[in-house]
């Protein structure tokens, strides 16, 4: 292990509670009093209608957005089906940030900065849900050719079509293909 890599492992695990825990504190707010989330809705749970059958009360659905992200959010926090509990409230996410967020309808610099940050926040919070380790990440960790992982085969000349047995890698070395 790495000197990096040791000193990030202790503090990882309360980044990531900490991070997936926002979830269920944004949508615990949201779901004990709704207030002006409601009106900033309204028109795109008006657009939202014309595709997907929405109750017509206007807070109801606010207030079940708000209950999907408390639970999927404690859920996600405490590492309870990780995937499934990050696929959720970040789909609902997507339709509460056009709601409350476009930055760029706002004429006050002051408040569309505000809204900027908002818009980043909510969009860094899709991004950074639990997935696959990236494939670098994967292949480290099993000490692997990053190629022989996503393919999930090795390589070689006589295992990929092509191949040709050794190429010269970023700094000169020869490496086996």
């Amino acid at each position: 292990m790495t000197t990096t890599r040791r000193m990030l492992a202790p503090p990882r695990p309360a980044a990531r509670f900490l991070t997936r825990s926002t979830y269920a504190l944004l949508g615990f707010d949201a779901l004990r009093a709704p207030g002006g989330r409601v009106d900033q809705a309204a028109p795109v749970l008006a657009t939202m209608r014309k595709v997907v059958p929405l109750p017509d009360d206007d807070e109801l659905v606010v207030r079940a957005n708000a209950g999907v992200q408390v639970a999927c959010g404690t859920l996600l926090a405490l590492g309870i089906a990780p995937r499934l509990s990050a696929l959720t409230p970040a789909g609902s996410l997507v339709p509460t940030t056009w709601a409350g967020h476009l930055y760029w309808t706002v004429e006050d610099p002051a408040a569309r900065k505000l809204q900027r940050i908002q818009f980043h926040k909510n969009m860094a919070m899709i991004g950074g849900q639990p997935g696959k380790p990236p494939l670098h990440r994967r292949a480290l960790a099993l000490q692997k050719d990053p190629v022989e992982v996503l393919l999930d085969q090795p390589r070689g000349p006589d295992r990929v079509p092509g191949a040709q047995g050794v190429a010269y890698g970023i700094i000169g070395e020869t490496m086996r293909l």
